[in-house]
Parts: structure tokens; C-alpha cells; sequence
């Protein structure tokens, strides 16, 4: 095996293992942003069920001041 043949496996190697790590750390970017996407879908729904439970409880208060019986009665 020549120099120059030696070199080319070396570099190949080299490249391979670059790929290798490139692809890694473009798969854990992935997942990373997936979770940022899904943290905010999930605080968009926990604004969006809070801002519900919060018209619930006005629209429960309201039935309740409506459905007692007049103290004078």
C-alpha cells in the first residue's frame, strides 16, 4: 500500500467520521427543536384552557347568583 493510498483511507475515515458526528448533531438539533415546538403548542393550550376555565368560572358564578332563591322570599 502506497502513501497516497494510505492517505485516502485516512482521509475517508476522517470524512466518514465527521458525517457520522455531523449527522448526530443534526439529529439532536432536530429533536431539540421538536421539543421547543411541542413546549410551545403546550403553553399555547394551557393559555388556551386557563382563558376557558376562567370564562366557566364567571358563566358558574352567574348560574349560581341566578339559581338561588331570593333571601326575602
Amino acid at each position: 500500500m502506497g502513501s497516497e493510498d494510505y492517505l485516502k483511507v485516512k482521509l475517508n475515515r476522517s470524512r466518514s467520521a465527521h458525517q457520522t458526528q455531523l449527522m448526530k448533531t443534526n439529529r439532536e438539533f432536530e429533536l431539540q427543536m421538536s421539543s421547543q415546538k411541542n413546549a410551545g403548542s403546550m403553553m399555547a393550550l394551557n393559555e388556551k384552557l386557563n382563558g376557558l376555565f376562567g370564562k366557566f368560572r364567571v358563566v358558574h358564578v352567574e348560574v349560581v347568583k341566578c339559581c338561588q332563591p331570593d333571601e326575602k322570599e
